[in-house]
């Protein structure tokens, strides 16, 4: 007894968690060593709370003339001392030496300010507009890859006199095809000629089903089958008796074919000719609304056509109908089981996450506020009894890691928030994430034997997606900031701090894994060569390691590599009849020549040779394939939890010199309102 009480009086009480409880967000016993860490045998660390004095900018500036003044003396009395003590060439040295220092001190000291003063520049208060070619205004969203894309070449053309004849290629929504439709006789019967078979119908509503309802839920496959066979014996009977239902038959014969066929018209998005069909006699919202579970899956099918064939802002429009059809009903909420039974209950619930994911990724691609906010939505979520279940419940998650990347680094809320602190708090959140991926790629293989899955590959995708979303404002922010010569071109990656390196790493081994995922996807015959995802990954990620190649190349030195994976990505997608697609490799073009100015500035070291991809050179095996060793692994997904949380705590601010002044701005509306310094331990006690 008297043993077990000494020991409980040497353990130290202390007022805060210890790092491994912080990490793990478990409640901490407060002693050290803790009992989580006791249990597992590991090192206990408690590290202090940091101790900060905010002072007035006034009182910092005179920190620093007194410093400048007692340094001038110190090397005034020096050279006193070495030379003639009434030497006026001497003086006269030493006060040159001394200015051209202080002006060196204040030319690195603006560098690191530019560098570490981090804001998003896709951010700002004031609404941002490009014009098209017919002279209507076009809004810039934040979080929009065309935005971002938009925004670099428009600070490119500025910067160089010689991008001034490059035509920006705008390709606004809408432009990749034209898509015209009237609209039908709602009491007439509607067009029925050259119908498929039941049996081709079977095979479409499959091929449909393979490519979204793995991911997603846009109509109920059973409830579709008994409908179609009701349709073979009624004939115009079920039409007349259920228009809408038609509309859901035509819809998914339109996308069925449109993944199957590849038409050589250029100027007729596959499959239109159904779809229009189909939009021509689509009931008023009013009617919509008498059969309202059916109505969510025909507007999520619209939704999906419209995605695939650039039509991004009218497919935001059906899936904000969709939404607003499920809160009229109450899908957002739990479904009392006990009243409506376990079957209905569980299509309410999977519509419900299936429109809740168009909606916050659509509201990520066009770059607009979430509309429906999670603390509103009590709706459990996906069942995690079988695979498609657990995909469903992962896919969800992810969203709501989207939805927490647009409230945070593309809110103008937060743009007073240094940027690093706001990306590190969403890579935390992935790293709880990372696990569950983890048991989708386990799932996925044949016991002990792996293999090559579609929804494994597009569960990654999707993650490293959030990731890209949230790191991709520095790497703009950096070439405005280079462009404008803010910071010297040979000192840029010199001067970075280490919490900005990490970013830039995390951001680089995204992109990588991204067109990795994708290029085992081509190998195998299995990329989506209509749906708009895999296009919006190969694209968005060859654009950062395009332009991270002349910002920072010194993380980025196999960016030929992956930027010719990329074209070859694009280029199966566009011999597959995806117009976006050829949109997107003029714009990765324009992008490969508008850089080049950055390539011949002087002064800088040499860097890899970035010009039309399709005349470098790859070290591409055939041994393995078109793409070699460049492949992902089956259950390779990037980053594991301990990596995430790795990359998180390294975001965490490096304890400052006591020698020096580097501090971080705290912005205000206005411009900079205070400073925050670490001050040295003997003028702790100095007040303002």
């Amino acid at each position: 007894m008297t043993s077990l009480a000494e020991d409980r009086r040497s353990q130290k009480r202390v007022a805060n968690a210890c790092r491994y409880c912080k990490k793990r967000k478990i409640k901490c016993s407060g002693i050290e060593p803790c009992h989580s860490c006791s249990q597992r045998k590991i090192a206990c660390i408690f590290e202090e709370a940091e101790k900060k004095v905010l002072v007035s900018e006034r009182y910092l500036l005179e920190l620093e003339r007194e410093r400048r003044r007692r340094r001038s003396t110190a090397t005034r009395s020096h050279s006193t001392g070495s030379n003639s003590r009434n030497s006026p060439r001497a003086e006269e040295t030493v006060e040159q030496a001394v200015s051209e220092g202080q002006a060196q001190a204040g030319r690195e000291r603006r560098q690191s300010q530019s560098l570490d003063s981090i804001t998003n520049p896709l951010v700002s208060q004031t609404s941002s507009y490009v014009q098209d070619s017919v002279g209507r205004y076009r809004f810039l969203g934040s979080s929009s890859t065309w935005t971002f894309s938009q925004r670099a070449f428009i600070h490119l053309q500025q910067a160089f006199p010689e991008n001034e004849t490059i035509a920006i290629p705008l390709n606004v929504d809408g432009s990749a095809y034209q898509l015209d439709y009237t609209y039908a006789n709602s009491d007439g019967i509607p067009d029925t000629t050259e119908l498929p078979s039941i049996d081709y119908t079977l095979y479409l509503m499959n091929t449909v089903k393979f490519h979204t309802c793995q991911m997603l839920r846009p109509f109920d496959a059973e409830e579709f089958t008994r409908n179609l066979y009701e349709f073979s014996e009624q004939g115009v009977a079920k039409i007349e008796s259920s228009r809408l239902w038609f509309v859901q038959f035509l819809l998914i014969v339109a996308l069925g074919k449109a993944m199957l066929v590849v038409l050589k018209d250029p100027s007729t998005p596959p499959g239109s000719a159904w779809f229009q069909r189909a939009m021509s006699i689509m009931p008023d919202s009013v009617r919509l609304l008498r059969e309202p579970t059916l109505a969510i899956q025909v507007l999520c099918l619209v939704t999906l056509f419209l995605m695939s064939i650039d039509m991004k802002e009218a497919a935001y429009g059906y899936i904000g109908q969709a939404a607003r059809i499920c809160l009229v009903e109450g899908l957002h909420q739990d479904t009392p089981r006990q009243v409506m039974g376990d079957k209905l209950a569980n299509r309410h619930r999977d519509l419900w996450w299936t429109v809740y994911i168009l909606d916050r990724r659509l509201s990520s691609m066009i770059g607009t506020p979430c509309s429906i906010q999670d603390v509103d939505i009590t709706c459990p979520l996906p069942a995690t009894d079988s695979q498609l279940g657990t995909v469903l419940n992962i896919h969800v998650k992810i969203s709501r890691l989207m939805t927490q990347v647009q409230n945070s680094v593309y809110s103008v809320e937060h743009l007073s928030r240094p940027f690093v602190k706001i990306v590190q708090s969403t890579l935390r959140n992935m790293a709880a994430m990372a696990h569950e991926m983890e048991t989708v790629f386990a799932s996925a293989s044949y016991g002990s034997i792996d293999s090559v899955s579609t929804v494994a590959c597009h569960i990654s995708l999707s993650y490293h997606h959030c990731i890209l979303l949230a790191t991709r404002p520095l790497l703009l922010h950096l070439l405005i900031t280079q462009l404008k010569g803010n910071v010297s071109h040979h000192n840029i990656e010199q001067n970075l701090r280490p919490q900005t390196r990490h970013l830039l790493e995390t951001s680089m081994q995204s992109a990588r894994m991204t067109l990795k995922r994708l290029a085992t996807l081509y190998e195998h015959h299995l990329l989506d060569a209509f749906l708009p995802f895999d296009l919006e990954s190969a694209f968005s990620a060859a654009f950062i390691i395009t332009l991270a190649s002349v910002i920072v190349p010194s993380m980025v030195s196999d960016a030929a590599a992956y930027r010719s994976i990329s074209y070859r990505i694009i280029d199966y997608l566009i011999r597959k009849g995806n117009l976006p697609a050829r949109l997107r490799k003029k714009e990765l073009l324009c992008l490969d020549q508008m850089i080049r100015p950055l390539l011949n500035t002087p002064g800088l070291p040499p860097r890899q040779n970035v010009g039309n991809a399709d005349e470098q050179s790859t070290s591409f095996s055939p041994e393995f394939g078109i793409f070699g060793n460049w492949l992902a692994g089956p259950a390779e997904s990037g980053f594991n939890p301990a990596e995430m949380l790795d990359i998180a705590d390294q975001l965490e601010p490096q304890a400052q010199s006591t020698n020096s002044l580097d501090f971080e701005t705290d912005w205000g509306d206005n411009g900079p309102r205070t400073w925050w310094l670490e001050l040295p331990h003997d003028q702790e006690n100095v007040h303002p």
